[in-house]
């Protein structure tokens, strides 16, 4: 779509997710702010996956399984920034 591999998208928004997560194994704290910011990069991507599906599933008439898997990991993502910013994001 970008006039590069798409897989290369997964492939960047997974390495800044490991970061994020390597941040608060070692015990350092993210700002709520730069949360938030994680929160809707991994919002637009499964917004752009969805979107992804749908063009695989009835343009070329096939679904990839890295994008399957890339898919699956990329809601998990989701569900765990929610998880962790609820409370920012309620009140």
């Amino acid at each position: 779509m970008f006039g590069f591999p798409n897989s290369l998208l997964c492939i960047v928004f997974f390495a800044l997710t490991l970061s994020a997560g390597l941040i608060g194994w070692v015990g350092g704290r993210i700002t709520a702010k730069l949360r938030l910011a994680y929160q809707a990069m991994a919002a637009f991507f499964a917004g752009f996956g969805l979107w992804y599906f749908w063009q695989s599933i009835f343009n070329p008439g096939s679904l990839c399984i890295y994008c399957l898997f890339c898919y699956a990991g990329v809601l998990l993502i989701n569900g765990a920034w929610f998880r962790l910013n609820y409370k920012d994001l309620t009140g």
